[in-house]
Parts: C-alpha cells; sequence; structure tokens
C-alpha cells in the first residue's frame, strides 16, 4: 500500500498511526476510482483499522466470515450488486486460512505433519480464490480486469535451522506467489519473470496497468517497464535484517552493523535458490556493496519517517 521498505525497530502500522502518506489506492481514488477493501483477519490485530479507513472507501469484516470461501463469496456478491461496467474499481482481499499453524479446517488439524497442513490450506485458498474468479466471470468489467495473487511471506520449514518467519530473511523452499493476469494489453504476452523482484514493485505496477501517472513515493519498480534489468538493487528488511539483492547475487546483513549470527553472506541464487551455500568467497567487494545499499535506503526511510515526510501527499 505504501510501497517502502519495513522500519528496522519500529512497526510502521503502529508506530506512525497519524502519518502523512500516499498511498496505491488513494492514488487511484484522486483518480477516479472506487476503492474497498475486504479482509477474513481482524484488522484490529495489527491496527489496520486507521490506515484501512484513510485509503478505501470502505473495508469489510466480519467474525462469520474467516474463512476464504467465506469472505471472498460476500466479496464476489458486493462486486456484482455494486461495480459499474463505466467506472474503475481497485478492489483489494486479504485471506486467512493459509496461515500458521494452518488448522483451521477440522481435517486439517487433525493432520500431524506440518508441511501436510500448509498443503492442504494452500490447496483451500487456491479452490476459493478459483470459485471467486468464476462467479465474476460474466460481468462486464471482467474482460478489463486484472488480478495481483501475492502473499504477505513465505514459510520456513527449518531449511536454514530452527527460527521464527523473516529470521534471515532467506529464501524458503516454500516461496510467495506473484502473479498478474487479466485483460491488460500490456498483459497480452503469458511469461515468467526471473529479475529480482519485491512487494514494492507491485504499486507502480498496477498504476501501469491502470493507466494513472502520477506522483509517488513508491521504493519499487514497475515490473513491465522493458528498460528495468539485473541492475535494479532489490532490499528486504526485517527489523534488524538485511538483503540486497541484484540479478543473480543476494547479500546478507543488518542495519546496525551489528554482525549476524551467521556473519555476511551471498548466495548465487540461478545455482543456489534456497540460499543454502555461502558463494561470497572472492566477490566479497559486490557483497558488501549490496549490504550498503540495502543499508543505505532502509536508513534512508528511518529519517523520512522521523521528519513524517513521505511525499508527495496528493497528486498535482
Amino acid at each position: 500500500h505504501l510501497g517502502v521498505w519495513d522500519h528496522p525497530e519500529r512497526n510502521i502500522a503502529t508506530s506512525f498511526p497519524a502519518l502523512r502518506h500516499g498511498s496505491l489506492p488513494g492514488i487511484l481514488h484522486e483518480h477516479g476510482w472506487s476503492t474497498r477493501f475486504f479482509t477474513a483477519a481482524d484488522p484490529a490485530w495489527d491496527n489496520e483499522t486507521p490506515w484501512l479507513g484513510r485509503w478505501y472507501d470502505g473495508f469489510d469484516y466480519s467474525p462469520a466470515r474467516e474463512r476464504d470461501g467465506d469472505m471472498l463469496e460476500f466479496a464476489s456478491r458486493w462486486m456484482r450488486d455494486s461495480l459499474a461496467a463505466a467506472k474503475p474499481f481497485f478492489v483489494a482481499m486479504m485471506t486467512k486460512s493459509n496461515h500458521y499453524p494452518f488448522d483451521q479446517n477440522g481435517e486439517w488439524s487433525r493432520e500431524k505433519d506440518l508441511r501436510k497442513r500448509l498443503d492442504l490450506s494452500l490447496a483451500y485458498t487456491d479452490s476459493c480464490i478459483g470459485a471467486f474468479v468464476r462467479s465474476i466471470s460474466n460481468e462486464p468489467w471482467f474482460p478489463k480486469t486484472v488480478f495481483v495473487v501475492t502473499g504477505d511471506h513465505g514459510f520456513p520449514l527449518g531449511e536454514h535451522g530452527p527460527g521464527n518467519m523473516g529470521h534471515g530473511l532467506f529464501t524458503e523452499s516454500t516461496w510467495l506467489p506473484l502473479v498478474v493476469w487479466g485483460g491488460a494489453t500490456d498483459l497480452v504476452k503469458p511469461g515468467i519473470s526471473s529479475i529480482p523482484s519485491s512487494h514494492l514493485d507491485i504499486a507502480p505496477t498496477v498504476l501501469r496497468l491502470a493507466g494513472v501517472r502520477a506522483s509517488n513515493h513508491f521504493a519499487g519498480h514497475d515490473l513491465l517497464d522493458p528498460a528495468r534489468a539485473d541492475s535494479v538493487v532489490v532490499v528486504q528488511s526485517h527489523y534488524d535484517e538485511l538483503a540486497g539483492t541484484r540479478g543473480i547475487w543476494k547479500a546478507h546483513g543488518t542495519f546496525s552493523g551489528i554482525a549476524r549470527e551467521k556473519g555476511p553472506q551471498m548466495f548465487r541464487l540461478d545455482l543456489d535458490p534456497r540460499e543454502e551455500h555461502d558463494s561470497a568467497k572472492g566477490h566479497e567487494a559486490l557483497r558488501d556493496t549490496l549490504v550498503h545499499e540495502a543499508r543505505k535506503r532502509v536508513g534512508l526511510l528511518v529519517e523520512v519517517l522521523r521528519r513524517d515526510a513521505l511525499a508527495p501527499k496528493s497528486t498535482p
């Protein structure tokens, strides 16, 4: 929504509730789009409520609709009843069922193997998304609608030892989807991109697909821009952990400069996609450059948030 990196010490949603900012749905609203948010998870748990209230024309949550199928069915009915073909819209939805401990369904909770529970929950959410798409496929606006499907994080299954999600920012065996599909002219050629990308790239890509040119503070890049190349540095951050990726190389370090438990590391993603073998030997200068670039960008965010200066605040 904001298109910025994580703060290394604080949670943006809870620590900066009065932040003046622009957002993806806010920009689209200023250009005549209607906006709506549906969630199967209580938005109060991480202080999403005030943000959603500012970002969207309206948002919907009910404890009775915490299963993905129930939430998506409700969203489908609302869209079929409320959206007109003449006015563009941006509708966002957040599922819940495919989330640790993957036991929302009684069948899953009886399964002792965590990986099998994960697979069952993923198959369920996938089937619910498929049913949702089919339910709106006859609407007059469907042929021009673009769908973006992603996840908020992967899930560790012990590939790099015990640890919490986000620990080390490694690429685990459970990857995030980032699927963009629909009838937009820029999407006529199906394909898979191997260029490193992140959630920060979603907002500028959606603006391009929406045909909206607007000033913004998004830190990502338009994924459909033919000029975008392997020279782009993708930055990840989670509290003190940092990672910088350029092309086939991904380096790990910290924002504070305090050494990680495993020290600085770098991996060659084309040969080692799960980041199991440190390949920094002989490439220490590149590793240090990528970590420095990541630290510089996250440091800029810290200063911008301190000054409440995420700009521009509105489009010209």
